[in-house]
């Protein structure tokens, strides 16, 4: 059973993805489609990389936190064609599949924050040159990143 910190660290990965899944509710099917300009990423685009982002990090975080190590710094080659595949795919997905797609991810997202302990989360870990915690970095990295989408996701509905 997750500790009270795990649990809070859940509930906080749980809230962003609500609020992506609100910020999304009334946008229509071409705003969905529609770059903001250059090489930018649709909104369709940009949550098929946040489907795939949540549960790709919350699996680094669980091994790191069984088996140490350092948290990564950048993708490999094929991890990072992994993401391009994700961001592609839900280019050219429904606004219900991309939705769909989230409450996946979000579900394993919690499933993999839920097999930290506490005591995980406060551990300091290398990453590059900086030292971080694994809560910090699921902060920064995820909770942040999905309340970052949620605003742009808002924006795009209301351009």
């Amino acid at each position: 059973m997750a500790g009270t910190e795990v649990k809070k660290l859940i509930q906080q990965v749980e809230i962003g993805y609500e609020t992506l899944d609100v910020a999304l509710r009334g946008i229509s099917e071409s705003d969905l489609r529609r770059s903001p300009g250059g090489e930018e990423w649709s909104p369709a685009q940009v949550m098929g990389h946040v489907i795939e982002m949540g549960p790709f990090w919350t699996t680094k975080v669980k091994s790191i936190a069984q088996n140490g190590g350092e948290i990564p710094t950048k993708r490999t080659p094929p991890e990072g064609e992994v993401r391009l595949a994700a961001v592609e795919k839900y280019g050219r997905e429904s606004l219900a599949g991309i939705q769909k797609g989230l409450r996946e991810s979000k579900k394993l997202c919690v499933t993999n924050i839920s097999a930290l302990k506490d005591a995980d989360l406060d551990v300091k870990r290398r990453r590059g040159d900086e030292e971080t915690t694994l809560r910090g970095f699921l902060e920064s990295h995820i909770v942040s990143h999905l309340q970052e989408h949620a605003q742009q996701m808002s924006e795009a509905r209301k351009a």
